[in-house]
């Protein structure tokens, strides 16, 4: 990916944390899918946990040209530093550590999906509290229902 050397720094960050975090789990339990692409805005590198239990969450981070880190979990995704709880403060370590506590906590099935009318909430359950964000009008339910997800093994 072209881009600064900060850029690149970050995605290989990124790399070895998603390769570490499959290295603990069980043989099997989980899959990485790395994808690399250009279009006429950006340069983007994206990587993805993907889970063999089908009752667990996939997780993702995507990366541009941008200063964000996209965080997904099911049909959500947090702009990290902007979503964090302080994004004022947040270098490219602490970038890393926040995105380290959250995969842990999204393998470890410490995170729900919420449906409802207006869209869909996901809550990851961290060390120092819970942290959520909604996607408006997606996946709408006229019912409530959540998804309790699942560890990776």
């Amino acid at each position: 990916m072209a881009g600064t050397d900060s850029h690149r720094a970050l995605i290989d960050q990124l790399r070895h944390l998603f390769a570490f975090v499959i290295e603990k789990l069980p043989p099997g339990s989980a899959t990485l899918d790395e994808r690399l692409w250009s279009d006429k805005w950006s340069d983007h590198w994206a990587i993805s946990l993907i889970p063999s239990e089908p009752h667990a969450a996939s997780v993702g981070v995507h990366v541009d040209r941008s200063e964000l880190v996209d965080f997904s979990v099911g049909s959500c995704t947090w702009e990290l530093p902007y979503e964090s709880r302080d994004p004022k403060n947040f270098d490219q370590q602490a970038l890393i550590g926040q995105t380290s506590v959250m995969l842990d906590a999204v393998v470890s099935g410490r995170c729900e999906e919420k449906h409802s009318l207006l869209g869909t909430t996901v809550t990851i359950y961290l060390p120092d509290g819970p942290t959520r964000v909604t996607t408006m009008f997606t996946d709408v339910s006229l019912f409530s229902r959540v998804v309790r997800y699942q560890p990776y093994a």
